[in-house]
């Protein structure tokens, strides 16, 4: 043809034709297989990243003796779940953190005993804070100080000394009415006087009174007095009664004892006589007047109403306080009896000790002491408070380090100063109080003291997986292996019993998924929504949905129910009919024993189907077409089109079925396993996990390669 030329020869086995691209030198099973690796490489490089590690660590326990005596277990259905005891012996000497140590009597004898430092930080009893210290966040504060108020406005949390400027305690009395400047709202059970109130004066005083006399009550003819007193004007003792020792008082001209005998009585500070009489004229019980009680005078003198009220008491002061309104409580303070300390100095805010009030009814109010510094005792409270972070901010070692000893890796220079903290100190501490109460020492130490868990990654990268977990181990070679095959008396048979239940299973498994995906992929109405319910297994089988149906304290009580009533099901009578006429055996008990679990099987199912389906759908209509024009059957269909062209995807199904029995592992075994756990035998535990591991390995690679040679093939 005019103008074609012939391609160069490449001089090996393509004479005459254009060199093939690697692509094209590959065949299609070698394509799908690069693919697949090239799929799978992530997944490959996650699998070395995260469990390399640990698979080693297990491995090497395999071949060793393992004495974990020093492990406190406190979940052990996971390896990480475990945590050291206060030392942890390990079998040779490595490097250790900064917050652990050797034990020194034992480390003399070569014995390496690691524990915790339990001394964190030391404060001298020369050590002092300054006149503030700033905290980082606001906490509740001890009474020795306080928050400034302008700082605090501003959100900045500076602590200032405090010091006692006024004490009211039970000695103080308040009048039963006291004035205010201002009206402000009221705690309960006080009020305002309205007769004070008409007039513009904001007097409070108690809700309740101890006795009321109105203008035109009286005493009636007489009233006994107790004691013999000095009577006002028109007013006698009845010289009959008086005679024999009874002091009757009576009005001179013989007419009703008025309300002004109260007024006389109370004045003359004989409160309880005119308890007394009112409990005569009243016919009642005698009120209980004290002298922290009292009478509005000017309410009496301008309506002749005679009211007893008790004291405001001492929690209205604190009322004020709490509010804000100190401006009213110095104005009350002034105007107490019994109070201790200057009122005219008070600053124009102040606090009070709220501990001391709530405890013996003592209001100690504080003001800022200028001249004092945060005291030690601050340092301890932020610790007891669990504010050891706050503690450790205004506390700096290094800047205090002659009044500071730092046990907790300190890092000093040639002359031994401290120059630095190595590593983060710790917060779950606490004071010792007693030494501090002696001697003024701050020391704070480890509440707990314990090895961190992380202590076996120290071990694992500086003392080799022969150590893991800090406990004393001997290399023993195979004897873990001898020990799992040969002493152990019912691993062997654990063994085989769930490696055949793992090949029966599988089985039918991939025959119930292939029929399943065959009938799938038929014409007919809804297949979509048939398709999706198959599905729903792959959605079941997930590990919430799982626990929920395992812990379902409803669904299990309905089987024990149904249990109790019908102990014997329709499998059991039937697999007992053919033992009677001779036809049980062992296959028998076999597919009875698929078809009491039809449910495992079927939730098991659903990812096989969608693999078998997706190869079902790719197979060419054509060939069916080719095979109807031929005269073939449906089954010869089957056999010949069908079952070669999706026979590839049983390699992936069947190893994909191995691993989900392998990591769905239960029954006596993994029973056996999680025992071995729990005893703390990890060293045997490994070697069966690694023997039943391999074993598994074995039959996915066994199956692999018997699938690969009869299935078929794109060469």
């Amino acid at each position: 043809m005019k103008g074609f030329k012939q391609p160069k020869s490449d001089g090996k086995k393509n004479p005459g034709r254009i060199k093939p691209s690697l692509t094209g030198r590959l065949s299609m099973k070698s394509r799908r297989a690069v693919s697949g690796y090239l799929f799978i490489l992530p997944f490959i490089i996650g699998f070395l990243a995260f469990m390399v590690s640990p698979l080693l660590m297990s491995l090497q326990m395999t071949f060793s003796q393992v004495d974990a005596s020093t492990i406190q277990p406190s979940n052990f259905h996971m390896i990480s779940h475990f945590g050291y005891g206060p030392n942890v012996r390990i079998s040779k000497e490595i490097e250790l953190p900064a917050e652990l140590r050797y034990n020194e009597n034992q480390y003399a004898s070569g014995v390496y005993d690691v524990e915790p430092v339990n001394e964190v930080l030391t404060l001298r009893k020369d050590f002092a804070y300054g006149p503030t210290v700033t905290l980082s966040r606001q906490i509740d504060l001890p009474a020795t100080v306080w928050y400034n108020p302008d700082d605090l406005a501003n959100g900045v949390y500076t602590v200032e000394p405090l010091k006692e400027a006024l004490a009211l305690d039970g000695n103080t009395n308040l009048t039963h009415q006291v004035t205010l400047s201002r009206e402000i709202d009221l705690p309960k059970g006080l009020q305002y006087s309205e007769f004070h109130a008409e007039n513009g004066l904001w007097v409070v005083e108690q809700i309740n009174s101890i006795l009321t006399l109105k203008e035109d009550d009286t005493f009636g003819k007489s009233v006994t007095l107790s004691k013999q007193i000095d009577l006002p004007e028109g007013y006698i003792y009845n010289e009959e009664k008086l005679a024999e020792g009874v002091f009757a008082v009576e009005m001179a001209d013989g007419s009703d004892i008025p309300v002004a005998f109260a007024s006389f009585l109370f004045d003359g500070g004989n409160s309880d006589l005119l308890a007394s009489a009112y409990a005569q004229a009243k016919g009642g019980s005698t009120p209980k007047m004290t002298k922290n009680c009292g009478y509005d005078k000017a309410y009496y003198e301008a309506t002749g109403n005679f009211v007893v009220k008790m004291v405001v008491p001492l929690s209205f002061t604190v009322h004020l306080i709490d509010n804000g309104h100190y401006d009213l409580f110095c104005e009350v303070a002034a105007a107490a009896s019994g109070v201790k300390g200057d009122v005219a100095s008070m600053p124009a805010i102040f606090t009070y000790d709220k501990a001391l009030y709530t405890s013996k009814g003592t209001l100690s109010v504080q003001v800022p002491d200028a001249a004092a510094n945060v005291p030690n005792s601050f340092a301890v409270y932020l610790v007891t408070s669990g504010n050891a972070d706050l503690f450790y901010a205004t506390v700096d070692p290094v800047a205090n380090c002659d009044t500071v000893c730092s046990l907790y890796a300190p890092v000093t220079d040639e002359s031994g100063k401290l120059i630095a903290i190595d590593g983060e100190l710790p917060t779950d501490v606490i004071v010792d109080e007693s030494l501090f109460t002696g001697s003024g020492i701050i020391a704070i130490k480890l509440d707990n003291p314990t090895v961190p868990a992380s202590f076996a990654g120290e071990i694992i990268s500086k003392g080799g997986f022969g150590m893991f977990l800090g406990t004393l181990v001997d290399l023993l070679g195979l004897e873990n292996y001898h020990h799992a095959l040969m002493v152990e008396p019912t691993y062997n048979q654990l063994l085989v019993d769930e490696i055949t239940k793992m090949a029966i299973h599988t089985i039918a498994i991939l025959v119930v998924a292939f029929v399943i995906a065959i009938l799938l992929n038929q014409e007919f109405k809804g297949r979509a929504f048939v398709r999706a319910v198959f599905f729903l297994p792959v959605i079941l089988s997930s590990g919430v949905l799982v626990n929920l149906e395992t812990n379902n304290s409803l669904m299990q009580g309905m089987q024990e129910m149904i249990s109790e009533q019908t102990p014997f099901t329709v499998t059991d009578s039937m697999m007992e009919i053919l033992r009677l006429t001779g036809l049980g055996g062992d296959i028998l008990d076999v597919i009875f024993e698929l078809i009491a679990e039809v449910y495992d099987i079927v939730m098991a199912s659903g990812i096989q189907i969608v693999v078998f389906l997706s190869g079902l759908q790719n197979v060419p209509a054509s060939l069916y077409e080719a095979a109807d024009e031929e005269g073939c059957t449906k089954w010869e269909a089957f056999w010949m089109i069908t079952f070669p062209m999706v026979s590839p995807l049983l390699i992936v199904n069947i190893i994909y079925t191995i691993i989900d029995f392998f990591t769905k592992m239960g029954g006596d075994l993994s029973a056996l396993l999680d025992r071995k756990l729990l005893d703390l035998q990890y060293d045997q535990m490994s070697a069966m996990s690694w023997i039943y591991f391999l074993v598994t390995l074995a039959l996915i690679g066994i199956s692999a390669l018997i699938v690969s040679k009869v299935v078929a093939t794109d060469e």
